[in-house]
């Protein structure tokens, strides 16, 4: 029973350590998320993805007045939010660049927001269009 009990431990041990291995973000995500950009359409950004989640789907996430977020569920574990702003009648990607990557598996979310350290930080909070 001491053996059985010691091999649980350890196995739960050497996975959390290949767990805390792994990357933040999957290597094929951080790949392309540099291809998306300020003003892109839905689809655009859905295209983009394809190239390294053939099989990616969006759904609409969380919304609040003019902006919101487009979730693309790219596979089992990984969900990539985008902020999006409406525009006239149709959603855009935020000139913020705000992104969330969620792992399932982890149960963790990411937050990634573009900074630009040169810019007064006033400046780096402005939102599409003003």
């Amino acid at each position: 029973m001491k053996i059985l009990l010691i091999s649980f431990l350890c196995s739960v041990a050497l996975w959390q350590v290949r767990a805390s291995d792994e990357q933040f973000i999957p290597a094929p995500l951080n790949d392309v998320m540099p291809k998306i950009h300020a003003r892109m359409s839905i689809e655009e950004v859905e295209a983009i993805l394809s190239a390294a989640y053939p099989h990616v789907s969006h759904r609409s996430g969380p919304w609040s007045g003019q902006t919101g977020y487009i979730e693309y569920d790219l596979d089992k574990r990984f969900t990539l939010g985008v902020a999006f702003v409406l525009s006239g009648h149709r959603e855009i990607v935020d000139g913020n660049l705000l992104f969330s990557v969620t792992d399932a598996t982890t149960k963790h979310r990411w937050d990634i927001k573009r900074y630009d350290c040169a810019r007064p930080a006033k400046q780096n909070s402005r939102f599409l269009g003003q």
